[in-house]
């Protein structure tokens, strides 16, 4: 880190240009405009005001009673349709939808030094002292980003200030960087962990680089959730400065192979295709019995024990087809389905649970009484005409007696209109698709409803791990879910790359306020676009010593948090809230992925130069204008939304 006080003019520029940069968003937007940061300022001012970390559930009623009027003094409530009642006697007002407090605390403690120096000035005073230690941890960000660009770079690379000066640049990332939230010290720290770990593959192992780097990793895990990656490409990062010349291409032989171990031990095959799993037993999902009343297979799903029933550890789900879905709004329908157990209990039938358009659910059920011996039930519902997720579910809920066995479900369906239920339908194949029920045609809404079809699964003991980590008990079968009903979950997948573009160039305060004009993010879509083909350019270019396995330790990196942020609403796909991810969870990286959106605009501008026989420093030049000309239009637009 020495080297860092020799550096040249371009990096106290760099900096100078995020401060100013930085400050001027955190004037720009009013109070409490960014994403949950009334619930982040409320942790750090408990910490400034309690001199100790709060418990979850634990709050200031005179604190949240200042932070509410102050919301609705600048306006934060305009178009939701409702505003806070701050006179409640406890003080338990509102602020937020989501509490931080439980959430690693190293950002909050920061955050708290300039609240507690402040403590006597007005809550918005507060809360720009608390934003202006985002700022501080922003100039670290960057410091740790020409840092790591002038390790893979040759000295007097025009991208040794380029990169970092495109990221000083950068809307999206100086918005969020300027804000009261814990996202802030994870891209910060984790920058820092990135240049160490880079540091150390390249020069060998050396206990100034591992020190300082191990100090920034400790500080992801006390920080958020989404930097904990921080720790194994560190890890990986020490082992391979350890490792002499050649042996390090062996140690990531050794690594890919405990990849694909550590996967063969998280995924089988044997349960039923379309069906997320929401249960741990052991067994898969899919069994073949023998004597199935339609086709081969079947739902098997373990018995649980009366007081183990939760409503959602015993089931399967299946999300219907929205234009299924769309079709069969404000209509009856009839629910059915074979159902035996391997010892009588009484369980329920197919639930059908609708998510209303007021955020509300509608759920029918029905209990049965189940033999030893296949019976078809079925009942009548009606499907809410607000309705805008429909699901269905298969459960294993032990309503009687029984403590032990299996529940077996088979031919499930969902069909408009009322059908008789003392009878099944007379399908034409199977797979359930289609057939005549009392005489009518019907087509059903259940796909795989008799779980003929098998798919991939994840381990129980993978969910139960997995959940530890992944925000809000997350199961990383839903992942394994969400790729096998791509028919499904398709449109999740284009709506959250969309939004992480947007974002990543500039989308700002809780996401709603946007660049102006037409065209501007197709525009900025086409520039990604010439970046990331540029940088397939240089991909033959020869690499110094050690440079590939740190671009290697850089590409894990990338991959982790980039892949983590476009699937990370998939936990939330079954619920009510959906929720659309956006790139303030990928800025931790931002500096190898503006690295490598910076090296192919490099790449593109040298070979048009050498075409058009112009230096392409200049060329490169026009996209430093250009991204100046982005930053004072996202200034412009913010200004303009907000001043009416």
């Amino acid at each position: 880190m020495s080297k860092i006080m020799k550096a040249p003019i371009a990096l106290p520029l760099i900096l100078l240009i995020g401060l100013v940069h930085g400050l001027i968003y955190l004037a720009l937007r009013p109070p409490w405009q960014h994403y949950d940061e009334p619930n982040h300022f409320e942790y750090a001012w408990l910490v400034a005001n309690w001199r100790r970390i709060p418990q979850p559930g634990e709050y200031d009623p005179g604190m949240r009673r200042e932070v509410a009027q102050s919301m609705i003094e600048n306006g934060f409530y305009e178009g939701l349709g409702y505003v806070p009642d701050v006179t409640v006697a406890d003080g338990n007002i509102p602020i937020g939808t989501y509490s931080q407090l439980g959430d690693p605390p190293l950002y909050y403690v920061l955050a708290a030094l300039p609240v507690g120096l402040l403590k006597h000035q007005p809550v918005e005073i507060q809360l720009y002292g608390a934003r202006l230690m985002s700022v501080g941890l922003m100039l670290l960000s960057l410091v740790s980003i020409y840092g790591l660009i002038g390790e893979l770079t040759i000295p007097g690379s025009p991208l040794r200030w380029l990169i970092p000066g495109w990221v000083a640049l950068l809307p999206g990332y100086i918005e969020l960087m300027s804000a009261v939230n814990s996202d802030v010290g994870g891209a910060a720290f984790m920058a820092v962990a990135w240049w160490g770990s880079v540091c150390l593959v390249k020069r060998g192992w050396r206990l100034g680089p591992a020190a300082w780097s191990g100090l920034a990793v400790t500080a992801c895990l006390f920080t958020k959730e989404t930097a904990y990656l921080a720790a194994p490409v560190w890890g990986i990062s020490v082992v391979l400065s350890w490792l002499p010349g050649k042996w390090k291409r062996l140690g990531w032989i050794a690594l890919a192979a405990l990849g694909l171990f550590s996967m063969a031990l998280s995924i089988g095959w044997g349960d039923a295709a379309l069906w997320y799993r929401a249960t741990d037993q052991s067994a898969d999902t899919r069994g073949v019995p023998g004597a199935a009343p339609l086709g081969e297979a079947v739902f098997t799903l373990q018995i649980e024990a009366p007081d183990q029933v939760d409503g959602r550890q015993t089931q399967l789900t299946q999300l219907i087809l929205p234009d299924t879905m769309q079709a069969i709004r404000g209509q009856r329908v009839t629910i059915g389905a074979w159902m035996w157990a391997d010892t009588p209990t009484t369980t329920l039938l197919p639930v059908l649970t609708a998510f209303k358009q007021d955020r509300s659910t509608d759920q029918t059920r029905q209990t049965v009484d189940l033999s030893t011996t296949p019976v078809f039930y079925a009942y009548l519902a009606t499907v809410p005409e607000n309705t805008t997720q429909l699901q269905i579910h298969l459960s294993s809920a032990n309503l009687g007696s029984a403590v032990q066995g299996n529940i077996y479900i088979d031919g499930v369906v969902l069909a408009a209109g009322e059908h008789p239920v003392d009878q099944p339908p007379d399908w034409d194949s199977a797979a359930a698709v289609s057939g005549a029920w009392g005489g009518v045609r019907v087509a059903n809404a259940v796909r795989n409803a008799s779980a003929e079809s098998s798919a991939p699964r994840v381990y129980p003991w993978v969910d139960q791990l997995g959940s530890r980590f992944i925000p809000d008990h997350g199961r990383p079968s839903l992942l394994l879910y969400s790729w096998m009903d791509f028919e499904r979950t398709a449109s999740y997948y284009r709506a959250t790359a969309k939004n992480l573009l947007q974002t990543f160039w500039g989308k700002f305060a809780w996401g709603h306020v946007v660049l102006q004009g037409q065209g501007v993010y197709a525009l900025l879509a086409g520039v990604t676009v010439i970046g990331l083909l540029g940088s397939c350019l240089g991909i033959g270019n020869k690499l110094s010593r050690n440079q590939g396995s740190a671009i290697g330790v850089l590409a894990l990196a990338v991959a982790g948090v980039w892949g983590f942020t476009l699937v990370r609403g998939v936990f939330y796909i079954i619920y009510i809230n959906g929720f659309i991810p956006s790139a303030r969870y990928a800025y931790p990286v931002i500096g190898p992925s503006m690295g490598l959106l910076g090296y192919g605009y490099w790449c593109m501008m040298s070979l048009i130069g050498k075409s058009l026989k112009i230096k392409p420093v200049f060329l490169v030049g026009a996209l430093a204008a250009g991204m100046l000309i982005l930053d004072a239009w996202s200034v412009i637009s913010i200004w303009r939304f907000y001043a009416g």
